[in-house]
């Protein structure tokens, strides 16, 4: 069922709101992608992994992140934006809680490729919230606060985990996102608005297929 949304529906105050917890949103997503890189030196030392091996820990979560990237319009307008942040955001915070827990490389790419499947979408799907919820003439100040969220999160990522990672270890660093998940999910049942979504909306299953193929042998031969 078609729920819309017009900005007349929320205050300034309302719409501002909403902006911050998107935008905390999407950075909690792109924190992952930067979060690995300061505690891969302890992760290769506790996993007994080589170079080449531990490089899949980044790898794995970058192509996943843009492959369900290209697919967040469909997922977006089929599912509801409000309905698919949630499952996004739920699934995104598991994964962060089994990478917590895992003690293995093998189960680490594993949680590491689904985290990535499910931040991806987040990003796009909360501009589009965003922009359905201010005016045209406010469209300008609403994207650079939201772009403020994705540039400020991927620098703290490297910090925040050798933080973690020093004082506690490289397991920490992953739970504490999935406690960032746990808030977030929160924030979004509380102040996330539901936007029209059509169950009519078809995917090019076939051109993210080559999609999904071609990063992934891209991805391969680089690294």
């Amino acid at each position: 069922m078609s729920v819309p949304v017009r900005p007349d529906d929320f205050s300034s105050l309302q719409r501002w709101i909403i902006l911050a917890v998107l935008a905390f949103t999407s950075g909690l997503a792109m924190l992952s992608l930067t979060i690995a890189n300061a505690i891969l030196p302890q992760m290769q030392g506790d996993l007994s992994a080589g170079f080449e091996e531990i490089s899949w820990v980044v790898t794995a979560t970058v192509a996943a992140t843009a492959i369900s990237m290209s697919a967040a319009g469909w997922i977006g307008i089929r599912l509801g934006q409000r309905r698919a942040l949630i499952i996004c955001t739920v699934g995104f915070t598991i994964a962060s809680a089994m990478l917590g827990l895992a003690d293995s490389l093998e189960q680490v790419i594993f949680w590491r490729t689904f985290q990535g499947l499910f931040a991806g979408p987040v990003p796009p799907m909360s501009i589009t919230i965003v922009l359905n919820i201010f005016p045209i003439r406010q469209h300008g100040p609403a994207t650079m606060g939201m772009t403020a969220g994705y540039a400020l999160a991927p620098s703290m990522g490297p910090v925040v985990g050798a933080y973690l990672t020093d004082i506690y270890s490289w397991h920490v660093s992953f739970l504490f996102m999935a406690l960032l998940g746990v808030v977030v999910i929160s924030l979004i049942l509380v102040k996330a608005p539901a936007v029209d979504r059509r169950s009519d909306l078809r995917l090019d299953w076939f051109g993210l297929l080559t999609l999904t193929v071609a990063l992934g042998a891209a991805q391969w031969t680089l690294d």
